[in-house]
């Protein structure tokens, strides 16, 4: 998986996550130092990751409203690094 692959992944586990916790049918704001995945939800495609980002509009059907907003990795430096350790998680498997 590569690092595009986990950022989709991690987006789209989240919305699910909202799902479970009863929250479908709210307003969410996605935040992301992603600018692929943000660049995506804006523009409505993406080139390269088409099957991920049918699964990410999927995911995030239920919410009426996604606001997809892009924050610099020093500004998501934690959520960062969660993401660095779910990969390298995956890619030891």
């Amino acid at each position: 998986m590569t690092n595009h692959e986990a950022e989709f992944v991690a987006a789209i586990h989240g919305f699910n996550e909202l799902v479970h916790a009863g929250l479908a049918g709210q307003n969410v704001q996605l935040i992301s130092d992603s600018e692929l995945v943000i660049d995506a939800l804006n523009k409505g495609y993406t080139k390269h990751y088409g099957a991920l980002y049918a699964e990410l509009v999927q995911a995030a059907a239920p919410f009426p409203l996604v606001i997809p907003t892009w924050q610099n990795e020093k500004q998501n430096h934690r959520a960062h690094q969660l993401a660095l350790r779910g990969l390298h998680a995956k890619r030891a498997d």
